[in-house]
């Protein structure tokens, strides 16, 4: 926490694996922006990113723009992470600023990348039909087919892979599965019945 020359932090905490910061609660950060819409919130964020990469962990250009919501007298902002062009399945950040353009708030589910595989060896048909054989259902639905990158934890480091993201109904096992299947390999990293 010194060494990132915050003043007077109320709470926070850091993520084992990745060592960044995952919750902090703080002396208002500016970003140097007063914002009067959501559009000026959006730029509030994005300043944040851009000018605290010590705080985020990841480089600013790694996030992609999420939403923006009005909450009385401050905005939430959240912001998605990517990495090679595909969504960083789950890690997101979000921030609350107020009236004077200050981050008071910042929470972050973002994962420090040590390395990324992007192969993509594996068509969707292919993740579908691997995940089908391992379930072994009566009858299924596929609901979601999504190519993400899944933050592995590797040790004391986060390995990034392409995976294709299945979510799967099925009758008989009864099941809706969320299914992560390597791009790359077609090798199952995630089965997880989520009933």
């Amino acid at each position: 926490m010194d060494s990132l020359k915050i003043e007077h932090p109320i709470a926070a905490k850091i993520d084992p694996v990745g060592k960044n910061l995952v919750l902090l609660v703080s002396r208002p950060i500016e970003t140097g922006i007063i914002p009067q819409s959501d559009d000026d919130a959006r730029r509030c964020g994005r300043s944040f990113l851009e000018n605290h990469p010590e705080i985020v962990g990841v480089p600013s250009d790694n996030f992609s723009f999420e939403s923006v919501h009005r909450i009385k007298n401050f905005w939430a902002v959240s912001f998605h992470q990517t990495e090679g062009g595909f969504p960083v399945w789950g890690a997101r950040v979000k921030m609350a600023i107020n009236s004077r353009g200050e981050v008071f708030y910042f929470s972050s589910s973002a994962k420090v990348l040590k390395s990324c595989a992007l192969d993509q060896n594996i068509g969707e048909q292919e993740a579908v039909a691997t995940a089908v054989d391992y379930i072994k259902p009566a009858s299924y639905t596929v609901n979601r087919a999504e190519k993400v990158v899944c933050a592995v934890p590797q040790g004391k480091f986060y390995q990034g892979v392409l995976v294709w993201w299945l979510e799967i109904h099925t009758k008989n096992p009864v099941g809706w599965w969320r299914v992560f299947v390597d791009a790359g390999t077609g090798e199952i990293i995630t089965l997880v019945n989520e009933l």
